[in-house]
């Protein structure tokens, strides 16, 4: 018997561990996208390369008892294979860096040897091209072998400059990896044909699919541990491919649970993990398949569907949140918002589209759009545009040429003139025109950019003030907004008072700078208002409680907070117009405050009749439209300095 030549037990440890691969691949949830489609097709043809690798190593050892076709046969299925191996992981490299996509001629390009080694090794039988057995049965190579390694090296040259040329499109540890597969593959092609009894070359390929699989190819890294099902990653996968393939026919519906953080509050985190479950199975069951169901984040669902069949989706959410979900014996309504998006009609990327998902959600848990159906059209992609705009605009342009201060005067009853006033921002960006403070501060806010807005109109407030002295034109006071973020940023009493002191004029003259703060900024951060109250007070500053009796007003934050003056909200006055209540409530709260030694500001005075209602109530500071607008610090100044004609209705009659 012939000595055997060949060492396949290297080769035989590289089956089990890609048998495990397979196994866990498909065990797992696993998202069917080109990528994972090209990877598992990589491990099936390097396992069959395998298998034969070892079938060759036995029958050319064994060669003399053996039909000399089956020789030929399954050594021309070996060639084969080691030839798909490499040209497995070039077309891997190409969708991993999105290469593939494009121009298909660079396809013919990359794979043109490999299709010319496979006719000559199909015409081997008649040629000998490739290979053949001699008379001793010895396996000898021809010349068209060594186009097979010329094969292998220009698969990994291509490869090589890929990866580094659009490395940008690679995370770190994907490049890593790759350059790793490269460096081992390579060194195992030396040690192989330095020693050829050891099969090396499924060894190397095997461990680099493994390194590939544990880093960043496991089905395990796309699935949502909470509930099972896809997570953002293969929202991602899945939405690059439809970009890919210019997929106009998906519809993307969204489904947030916008009263999550409630639940949480009344039946606690587990509660909430609960009722999330309960919402994740129930979206499972009417998914068309596994891998369009996804969990964005913590309360945000989406599901992939037909665009001609998003309606029947659509009514079988619905109908499901329109009834009640059990939790822990107690029946809880979980409240959401429903947006649907056509994609490839609204952004170019998967990135692009998760920016306007995320604006979608801002949008529909604002106060005015909560549970609410919304289609991303045109019109809302509009106002995303312009949010990112505005946003661009606070990140990198110097914020005096975007935002200007303007003033609106503050009438005293008592005193017959302007007493004080309110600092308003305007902003003015070239591509949008004037845009309003409803637009911009809610940006400015959730970009923490407010705080850079807030520190310019106190420099640009104390600046005017100093500059005009104020104080001898009967301005003792300038009020500004203050946002609560802005309270919660550290060290922002000695910013603000750090500012003031570089204007000693202010100081000395003891003008006061009035902050002012909504019920629902003094309510969300009580420990940090009432730190900086307690910080600045007394030192050229002082705080008021801005649009009392908006939305749910109590009682609780005028009597914790030490605010001096309360500015009563303008929506309270225009109910009075028409209704006898609101007028008793309206009286009879300035009343109580004044009992309470806090000076009263009313807010949106427009008509003679308001200005009288306002008197009658016995509120002293009166601030709208009936007195002036507000203006830019020019016409302010003419304001002030010329009040004959302040009564703008009031004084004609």
């Amino acid at each position: 018997m012939p000595q055997l030549i060949y060492n396949p037990y290297l080769e035989i440890t590289s089956l089990i561990f890609l048998g495990l691969i397979l196994f866990h691949f498909f065990k797992n949830n696993t998202v069917w996208n080109l990528q994972n489609r090209v990877y598992i097709g990589f491990v099936i043809i390097t396992t069959i390369g395998i298998v034969f690798d070892v079938i060759t190593a036995v029958t050319i050892t064994y060669a003399a008892s053996i039909p000399l076709w089956v020789n030929v046969l399954v050594n021309t299925i070996y060639y084969l294979t080691q030839l798909f191996v490499v040209a497995f992981f070039l077309l891997f490299n190409m969708v991993l860096t999105k290469t593939i996509y494009g121009d298909k001629r660079k396809l013919f390009f990359f794979f043109s040897p490999f299709l010319i080694f496979i006719v000559l090794l199909f015409i081997n039988s008649f040629t000998d091209i490739v290979f053949y057995f001699d008379s001793s049965y010895n396996l000898i190579h021809g010349i068209g072998f060594y186009l097979l390694f010329l094969s292998i090296l220009y698969s990994i040259l291509c490869t090589l400059v890929i990866i580094i040329k659009y490395k940008k499109n690679l995370t770190h540890m994907q490049f890593s990896v790759l350059v790793f597969f490269i460096s081992l593959f390579i060194v195992s092609t030396v040690i192989q044909n330095a020693y050829q009894e050891l099969l090396l070359s499924g060894v190397s390929v095997t461990a680099g699919l493994m390194a590939i699989y544990l880093t960043f190819q496991s089905p395990i890294t796309y699935i949502d541990k909470s509930t099972g099902i896809y997570g953002r990653e293969a929202f991602i996968i899945i939405t690059d491919e439809i970009y890919a393939c210019n997929d106009t026919e998906k519809q993307i519906i969204t489904v947030d649970i916008c009263n999550l953080k409630k639940i949480n509050g009344f039946l606690g985190v587990y509660g909430g993990d609960n009722i999330i479950i309960q919402i994740s199975n129930f979206l499972s069951s009417i998914a068309p398949q596994k891998a369009s169901l996804f969990r964005l984040s913590g309360s945000t669902f989406a599901l992939i569907v037909k665009r001609k069949h998003f309606r029947e989706y659509e009514d079988k959410i619905v109908n499901r949140f329109n009834k009640m979900w059990k939790v822990f014996n107690v029946e809880i309504e979980a409240k959401m918002n429903i947006s649907f998006i056509a994609p490839t009609e609204v952004a170019t990327s998967s990135e692009e589209l998760l920016a306007i998902i995320e604006n979608v959600l801002i949008m529909a848990n604002s106060q005015k759009q909560k549970g609410k159906r919304l289609i991303v059209d045109r019109a809302v992609i509009e106002k995303i545009r312009r949010k990112n705009i505005i946003e661009k605009a606070l990140s990198t342009e110097n914020i005096s040429d975007i935002i200007n201060v303007y003033y609106q005067p503050i009438y005293s009853i008592k005193k017959k003139c302007f007493t004080s006033a309110e600092a308003l921002s305007r902003m003015f960006i070239p591509k949008l025109g004037k845009v309003s403070t409803d637009e911009f501060i809610p940006v400015a806010e959730q970009t923490g950019l407010i705080t850079k807005i807030g520190e310019h109109i106190l420099n640009e407030v104390c600046r005017f003030a100093q500059d005009e002295k104020l104080w001898e034109k009967g301005i003792n006071e300038i009020d500004i907004n203050i946002s609560v973020i802005e309270c919660l940023q550290p060290g922002i009493g000695e910013k603000i008072q750090t500012i003031i002191n570089k204007y000693p004029e202010i100081i000395k003259n003891n003008f006061k700078i009035n902050y002012e703060l909504t019920e629902t900024s003094a309510s969300a951060a009580t420990d940090a208002v009432r730190n900086l109250i307690k910080k600045l007070s007394g030192k050229n500053f002082s705080f008021s409680l801005d649009d009392y009796g908006q939305g749910y007003s109590n009682s609780d934050t005028v009597i914790d907070m030490p605010f001096r003056t309360i500015k009563i909200d303008k929506n309270m006055l225009y109910a009075c117009e028409n209704e006898t209540k609101a007028r008793m409530i309206y009286a009879g709260m300035a009343r109580t405050f004044c009992e309470m030694n806090l000076s009263i500001i009313a807010e949106g005075v427009e008509t003679e009749e308001q200005f009288e209602f306002i008197k009658s109530s016995g509120i002293d500071l009166i601030q709208g439209y009936y007195f002036s607008k507000p203006l830019p610090k020019e016409l302010f100044i003419k304001k002030i300095t010329n009040q004959e004609g302040v009564f703008c209705t009031y004084q004609q009659n």
